[in-house]
């Protein structure tokens, strides 16, 4: 029997394997042009210029707008810059984290402490020394017991009158110091439940 050419062979192979990337390639184009036509419409999203702690009143130069895929725009975003400029943060924003709408206490609530204080929860003040404010590491963002001690027919008797409350403020801060550096101060705040006795 007579043995096919070896350039017979060669010419046969390349044939084939044109028409195999012909035929993946035409295949792959098929399944990607839906996709690529059916992108989603955009829309706009406002995000953050810089870091933004709680309590910060959002300025014209603190946000920005941008075209954000349509699928994938997350769940109370704000669009206009007139939505979320004069309100005040209550969640710490990062650096182009978009603004959303449980980030933002209502318009005319301002700034600061008040941005924080839910609605049905107080603010209470309580004076403190190093001891009982541990050492300085008491900070805003901490959970705390608050305890009582008075001396019943000469008995000192403690009792919690108030359990796991969040710390608002130390002093006047109402910012958690991001390397965790103790501050010294006379008095912090905690945030209670309007209703008696628990907090």
């Amino acid at each position: 029997m007579k043995r096919p050419q070896p350039w017979l062979l060669l010419v046969l192979a390349l044939g084939f394997g044109t028409a195999a990337a012909y035929l993946a390639l035409s295949y792959i184009r098929n399944q990607t042009t839906p996709l690529l036509s059916a992108e989603a419409p955009r829309g706009q999203v406002i995000l953050a210029m810089k870091d933004l702690p709680v309590g910060t009143v959002v300025g014209e130069q603190d946000v920005r707008t941008v075209e954000w895929p349509g699928d994938a725009i997350p769940p109370g975003f704000l669009s206009v810059p007139e939505e979320v400029v004069g309100r005040g943060v209550i969640t710490p924003v990062k650096l182009n984290e978009p603004l959303l709408e449980g980030k933002l206490a209502p318009r005319g609530a301002g700034g600061g402490l008040p941005t924080i204080i839910t609605e049905g929860m107080r603010a209470l003040s309580v004076r403190v020394d190093d001891v009982i404010a541990v050492a300085g590491f008491v900070i805003p963002g901490t959970r705390v017991d608050v305890l009582l001690t008075k001396n019943v027919n000469g008995q000192n008797i403690t009792r919690a009158i108030l359990q796991n409350v969040q710390i608002l403020a130390a002093g006047q801060s109402i910012q958690t110091d991001a390397e965790g550096k103790p501050v010294t101060v006379a008095v912090i705040t905690v945030l209670c439940r309007q209703s008696r006795p628990r907090c």
